[in-house]
């Protein structure tokens, strides 16, 4: 029986896939449908050889991977990769991949993608822009900084981005620009850190492995908030395992915040991408972030069509070209925060009320626990 996901949807497009493990010959087969009739996606899933996908007049077709390259392939290893020229269309983290051949035939546990189909406009935008490097975009680092945050729907990407080229350069690494993250959340058991966010503690911090998901890095970082400016510290680690910190990593937590890191525990895994954008004199960075999907242990939500842009300057400058191309007045927006909420209706949110109001209004609301979300804010109203 075959499981399917909607991927992604935009004003144009619509993709939807299903990702099966065949039991005879061990490997792991594709399938997609809702793409451009006559295509041909790349298939690159890491640990896998490379396989070319051929689409129908229908706009579907399938591929059968394999067995893996690598006969040790970790959880998490396997990442399918599927492009569309230049773009990348869909991409996923499998988890817990073991390839027995003989074993019955069953569907992968559903996929936390990080992407999105891009439209014709937005792949034009994003590739009028200059590129900028890393070792360039090191020159505007703002890790004590003001943020702000405007949230928008994907379609209207293309028109701001458009709006952006002549102040503003885009990060391309890898001939990529669209950068795929995974941030792995730790906090109390009691969920401290989200509690004191929606209380609006005035010092109050997050803390996090981010893995950049195109080049293989990781860094564990602690975001401090302190009286409404941001000061973020970090340091290169590697993915988490298991339900601890890495050594080093709760030493430099506990010296930074002098809080015991024995006491937290894993709590949110968001997956996204990215467009970075740097102002051209390096005193702004701007991010795009869309293809939002969140997994806690008490369930999995995600936002498609909503993109998170999110201004870091030094001081808050609200004549930013980028602020005014957004056209949006900047609002509070916590991707953890809004992630664990939406995982779990029961998590206390009176605050962000107003924020699941507007994804309402902009018709990108979370597609998981949305009914119970909306009945509970109902109840506490009346």
């Amino acid at each position: 029986m075959s499981r399917r996901t909607l991927l992604s949807t935009d004003r144009n497009s619509l993709l939807e896939g299903v990702v099966s493990y065949c039991g005879a010959t061990g490997g792991l087969h594709v399938e997609v449908a809702g793409g451009t009739p006559g295509a041909t996606l790349g298939v690159y899933p890491a640990g896998f050889p490379a396989h070319a996908m051929q689409l129908d007049g229908v706009g579907s077709g399938s591929v059968l991977l394999g067995q893996p390259t690598d006969p040790d392939l970790a959880d998490d290893a396997a990442e399918i990769s599927i492009r569309h020229g230049r773009h990348r269309v869909l991409s996923g983290l499998l988890p817990s991949l073991v390839f027995r051949p003989g074993e019955p035939s069953r569907v992968i546990p559903r996929i936390p993608l990080c992407a999105t189909v891009e439209s014709k406009q937005t792949s034009e935008a994003i590739q009028a822009l200059d590129p900028v490097d890393l070792v360039q975009l090191d020159l505007a680092q703002l890790h004590d900084r003001v943020e702000s945050k405007v949230i928008l729907r994907t379609s209207d990407i293309p028109d701001a981005l458009e709006r952006l080229a002549d102040d503003y350069l885009i990060l391309e690494h890898d001939n990529e620009r669209l950068q795929s993250y995974r941030n792995e959340y730790f906090d109390s058991n009691e969920l401290r850190n989200y509690h004191e966010h929606h209380n609006q503690n005035g010092r109050r911090f997050k803390l996090r492995y981010r893995s950049y998901m195109n080049s293989d890095l990781t860094f564990f970082e602690v975001k401090q908030n302190i009286n409404g400016r941001t000061v973020k510290k970090r340091r290169p680690s590697r993915r988490p395992s298991g339900q601890q910190l890495w050594r080093e990593d709760g030493l430099f937590f506990f010296g930074l915040t002098g809080c015991a890191p024995s006491l937290l525990v894993p709590s949110l895994t968001i997956d996204y991408q990215r467009v970075l954008l740097v102002k051209r004199d390096f005193s702004e960075r701007v991010t795009i972030d869309i293809g939002l999907s969140f997994r806690s242990s008490n369930g999995e939500s995600e936002i498609p069509g909503l993109a998170i842009c999110e201004f870091k300057q030094p001081r808050l400058d609200r004549r930013s070209p980028a602020m005014a191309a957004m056209n949006r007045r900047p609002q509070m927006f916590s991707k953890y925060c809004m992630g664990l909420a939406s995982c779990d209706p029961d998590l206390r949110r009176n605050r962000f009320k107003k924020i699941f109001r507007n994804l309402d209004a902009l018709g990108t609301p979370p597609t998981a626990n949305t009914d119970q979300i909306s009945t509970n804010d109902k109840e506490s109203e009346s």
